[in-house]
């Protein structure tokens, strides 16, 4: 079972360019991937598309076997979204919030009581229960964030810079429990400007270059095709100037 993106092209409009042009690839379930390239390069267009947030101008994406053209409500389900603006509301609490998002999904009220002490606890938040988000830091934000992309318990996750704009403490949790979600099964696909979590926690490597797919494959292949490279910061700037 994978998630199979097949000539995808999309574009935005009234735009001079495509955001991206003919992209295909395959990631297989349970695997983990690092999603990297400059802004602009077509990074968060495609993370919506697999999120299901938007429709390509063409080409087919499927999930599971699940074509996302015919199946979309279906296909939501399946997947968890963090996006990197703060999803939440900043009058509501930590709680609060994450009760929110789980209805949202039909969840019962008792079983997402029971699921949001367990990830506040996970994720070291639980003292911030029935704080105003409003009062909260970034940190503390961002793994709100995150917990409400989990409560349905999604195959696919998606994380758009899911590390921006937090202290250290809250970075190394956050990659330490995604690193947990993956060996657990869960199929992750993040990007980051942060090339040295990617190269932590991501065995595997999308690059987009102004919206074509660049490099599809393990990061020992792309490390090998620039061996002179102590890190995959390091590759990644090799890459850049051939």
């Amino acid at each position: 079972m994978s998630i199979t993106i097949e000539h995808v092209s999309f574009s935005y409009r009234n735009a001079k360019r495509q955001a991206l042009q003919d992209i295909n690839f395959k990631i297989e379930k349970g695997t983990c991937w690092g999603l990297i390239g400059h802004n602009g390069a077509g990074k968060t267009s495609l993370l919506h598309l697999l999120a299901g947030l938007m429709k390509p101008s063409s080409g087919t994406i499927t999930l599971f076997d699940t074509n996302y053209a015919n199946h979309v409500s279906l296909i939501k389900n399946k997947i968890g979204f963090v996006p990197q603006e703060y999803a939440l509301y900043p009058t509501l609490t930590c709680a609060q919030n994450l009760f929110y998002f789980g209805g949202c999904f039909g969840l019962n009220r008792n079983f997402l009581k029971t699921k949001i002490h367990h990830f506040l606890e996970e994720l070291d938040i639980l003292e911030y229960e029935d704080t105003l988000v409003k009062h909260c830091s970034g940190g503390i934000k961002r793994r709100v964030n995150i917990i409400a992309c989990l409560l349905h318990n999604p195959d696919f996750i998606l994380l758009d810079e899911p590390t921006v704009g937090v202290d250290i403490a809250s970075k190394n949790l956050i990659w330490t429990y995604l690193a947990k979600l993956n060996l657990e099964g869960k199929t992750i696909l993040i990007t980051s400007h942060n090339l040295h979590e990617i190269e932590a926690l991501c065995p595997n490597l999308l690059i987009l270059h102004k919206g074509s797919l660049a490099f599809n494959g393990t990061k020992e292949t792309f490390f090998n095709q620039h061996h002179e490279a102590k890190n995959l910061h390091e590759a990644f700037n090799i890459y850049q100037n051939e």
